[in-house]
């Protein structure tokens, strides 16, 4: 090799324990600087060269981190702001990357990459096969985010996990290069597919999706206990099948109802019509003695239960579980006994923003109780909404070093940042109506990447002042808390009159 200059190439794994390695070394008396230029392939060594001469070709070091900077701020300028403090942007910003980090693109220059068959395959020309799927964060925002911001990038993604179904033989929850982990639980990917479907990624074989989104609701390696879920519409306390069984049962019911969304976007009636039943699956945990969804037992009888039992759930409490039902508040809302005893009970919800699960409080630290905040919403109150999610921005989030709460997962505690910082939220599973709060910028334009701009003036808005007074929709005044679909897949305009008080009126 030439003096100060190292070549490193990383293709298939060596067969020696521990894999590939490579030793090298210089003299630093007379090469006080050394540039790598390190290719990687799943496929082969070739494939390494290819990508190095694809992705780098003669470039130098600064011609490269110039590029890379110059694409970032593209994506990053699709959320422009106007106003605001520098922290405030920076937080933003910051947020917004990490949002956008994972997936990651898995297949080489050359559009090459190993399935979750362990065989080569091709992505279609001019797109890319994607890895590294934190399921059962990020559906519940951060691939909204992405396909709002980036469809094409979302459309790959969406086809990726398809491609990973076929070859695998079942939709995994946590994948990671081209194997599956099973880590979690629920069902997330037919979640994702169908909710960027919804913001408009739709450059993939949605038909293809919904098809294993079907086999895989009854397939023990996606759905453990299943066959629970199937017979009696709910997974009974006690078993092994699966890891908390009300937890699961929730999920497992929000997959159904977004495969019901796809099912209706492509034109199959019946199955749509057969996940939507099975969407409300959610109402056998519900207890009506105590007003919580709380796990059963087999016979149908109710066992022990106190809402900060961990027992059941998945990294959160009955309590922090009982508000998961994003696509049904309304029934949920009902069976608590109306919006008034709703409102009192999520007051008392909010009396710590992330208590941790050993709390009955929120713990917007961890996923389950992202939508809670949004809940008022749905309750008549949207004004707490504005006031929560407010001061769970600004409490729980900043651009240190730790600002991202708990653990960020892929990028989906931060999309939650982004969501709040722009006033609106994808509440529900597999559609694209967004839940309003407040901007917190007096102006803000997301650019969707194909001509499609959504517009949000809100003059004088600030950490402060949260508050709707007043909103218009593409020049029609609107009272109500939530912009539909259309909105979304068009875009539009939306100028808010805000104040530092509450309007307990408006979006009641």
């Amino acid at each position: 090799m030439e003096a100060g200059r190292l070549a490193v190439l990383i293709g298939e794994p060596a067969p020696a324990a521990g894999g590939a390695k490579a030793f090298v070394k210089f003299d630093p008396k007379t090469a006080r600087s050394v540039t790598a230029r390190v290719g990687i392939s799943f496929v082969s060594l070739d494939n390494a060269r290819q990508n190095v001469a694809a992705e780098q070709g003669d470039r130098s070091l600064e011609q490269l981190r110039d590029g890379t900077r110059a694409q970032w701020n593209d994506m990053l300028q699709r959320i422009s702001v106007g106003g605001g403090t520098e922290p405030e942007r920076r937080r933003l910003y910051t947020g917004l990357y990490h949002s956008l980090l994972h997936p990651n693109v898995f297949s080489d220059s050359n559009g090459e990459y190993i399935g979750f068959d362990g065989k080569v395959h091709k992505a279609r020309d001019g797109h890319a096969q994607y890895a590294d799927y934190s399921g059962w964060d990020v559906y519940r925002s951060q691939v909204q985010l992405v396909a709002m911001l980036a469809p094409d990038v979302a459309s790959d993604i969406a086809q990726s996990a398809v491609n990973q179904s076929e070859q695998g033989g079942y939709f995994d929850r946590w994948t990671v290069a081209n194997g599956g982990t099973g880590v979690m639980t629920g069902d997330p990917l037919p979640i994702i597919i169908a909710g960027v479907q919804a913001f408009g990624a739709t450059d993939f074989d949605a038909k293809a999706a919904l098809k294993q989104m079907v086999a895989g609701a009854h397939n023990e390696d996606e759905r453990p206990g299943h066959r629970y879920y199937d017979e009696k519409g709910y997974l009974p306390a006690g078993k092994d099948d699966s890891w908390g069984s009300a937890a699961t049962t929730l999920e497992y019911a929000s997959a159904d109802f977004a495969t019901a969304q796809l099912a209706d976007r492509v034109g199959d009636k019946a199955t749509a019509d057969e996940f939507r039943r099975r969407a409300q699956n959610w109402k056998n945990l519900f207890n009506p003695a105590n007003r919580y969804l709380q796990p059963r037992n087999e016979d149908g009888s109710w066992p022990a239960f106190r809402p900060t039992q961990q027992e059941e759930y998945v990294e959160g409490n009955g309590e922090q579980y009982t508000w998961m039902v994003p696509f049904d508040h309304e029934g949920l809302f009902d069976r608590m006994g109306g919006a008034a005893e709703v409102g009192r009970r999520l007051d008392s919800f909010f009396g710590e923003l992330n208590a941790g699960p050993d709390k009955a409080e929120a713990y917007l630290g961890n996923e389950p109780s992202s939508n809670t905040p949004w809940a008022f919403a749905f309750a008549g109150q949207p004004h707490k909404t504005q006031d929560i999610v407010r001061r769970a921005l600004d409490q729980l989030f900043s651009a240190a070093p730790d600002g991202a709460v708990g653990n960020d997962d892929l990028g989906q505690m931060s999309s939650w940042s982004v969501w709040a910082a722009l006033g609106m939220y994808p509440q529900v599973p597999g559609r694209a109506e967004l839940v309003l709060a407040s901007p917190l910028f007096p102006s803000i334009t997301i650019d969707r990447g194909d001509g499609r701009r959504i517009r949000i003036n809100a003059p004088g808005a600030s950490k402060d002042t949260k508050y709707v007074q007043d909103l218009k929709v593409d020049g029609a005044p609107s009272s109500r808390p939530w912009l539909p679909e259309r909105f979304s897949a068009e875009g539009g305009t939306l100028d808010y009159t805000l104040g530092d008080r509450p309007n307990p009126v408006w979006g009641r």
